[in-house]
């Protein structure tokens, strides 16, 4: 009798140590739930669902300092070509936090780092309209939290897709011409550059 006491004293303190442990404790919170929602309520469903199911596997650093920049393609972008690769579908995504201004900034065949495998994002364009990898940018945001910033583009962008010389000194050109005050030449080599 004193062996069975003995044993229920041992069983019930283990379960007093044990319970603590089994209750369940709430999921962290998700920092990019608030991301996903403005997606889906912008009409980028397709980009809201993938980011919904990959959003806790992105190569992205945690804490404070943790940024990233999505180009969400749009639905109809989805539709004609499929769910693409994880490593293409990391090709729209930057661990660089790139506000609407610091874009504008950057001179054109600027590299924008991306969390793919298959190389990294250029600056395609000069002046307020943004074009990466010839892909025109949104002028509207779709969600902004100071950490995460998603933008809005038309098609998926290419992968290994290269600037060439003649673009790069081409644009150079254009750029001389227009902080150089050279505005007549400036709009010429414009309208030239929009047919390459």
């Amino acid at each position: 009798m004193a062996s069975f006491l003995r044993a229920l004293c041992c069983l019930f303190i283990t379960s007093l140590c044990i319970a603590p442990l089994a209750v369940a404790q709430p999921p962290p919170p998700r920092p990019l739930s608030s991301a996903v929602e403005a997606l889906a309520n912008s009409g980028y469903s397709a980009m809201s669902l993938t980011l919904l199911l990959i959003g806790d596997t992105l190569p992205i650093s945690s804490g404070a300092n943790a940024t990233l920049t999505i180009f969400s393609p749009s639905d109809k972008a989805f539709s004609k070509s499929g769910e693409p690769s994880m490593d293409h579908l990391l090709l729209h995504f930057s661990p660089m936090f790139l506000s609407r201004k610091s874009l504008v900034s950057l001179p054109f065949g600027s590299v924008i780092p991306t969390l793919s495998h298959s190389g990294d994002l250029y600056i395609t364009s000069a002046g307020n309209k943004i074009s990466i990898d010839k892909n025109r940018v949104s002028e509207s945001l779709i969600f902004d939290d100071e950490s995460v910033i998603i933008y809005g583009i038309e098609d998926f962008f290419e992968t290994n897709f290269v600037v060439s010389p003649i673009e790069r000194a081409f644009m150079a050109i254009l750029k001389f011409c227009y902080y150089s005050y050279y505005y007549y030449y400036y709009y010429y080599l414009k309208i030239i550059c929009s047919i390459l």
